[in-house]
């Protein structure tokens, strides 16, 4: 089944998914951008897979101070090995190491669909 979609959260962290040519899947993370902090792709998969669509979904306006959800859409484009890497840190201080990562391998095959 082509194209369908995956979603993967920060318990997906270190893992390794499979998937096939032409399947999507997305990744979703807690972003709290009141307090400075935003999720940059430091290992953005190329050209294995590419990114579709970047968005946030800030949280309900009565949850002031609260995280909102950063979510970045792939599509695997061919076969092969990449990495996912997202480190969550503030802008003005790209020096610093993140205050969290995220890191996730895809392996495209032209096989059946699995994930682990």
């Amino acid at each position: 089944m082509s194209g369908v979609l995956k979603v993967f959260n920060e318990r997906a962290h270190g893992s390794e998914i499979l998937l096939e040519p032409g399947r999507t899947f997305r990744i979703r993370l807690e972003e709290n951008r009141t307090a400075g902090f935003r999720w940059q792709i430091d290992a953005g998969a190329a050209p294995v897979c590419t990114l579709v669509d970047d968005t946030y979904e800030p949280p309900d306006a009565a949850a002031l101070g609260r995280a909102g959800v950063h979510t970045w859409t792939y599509r695997v484009e061919q076969a092969g090995r990449a990495t996912v890497e997202l480190a969550l840190r503030r802008p003005w201080d790209s020096d610093a190491p993140p205050a969290k990562s995220f890191r996730m391998t895809v392996q495209a095959t032209g096989g059946g669909h699995t994930e682990t």
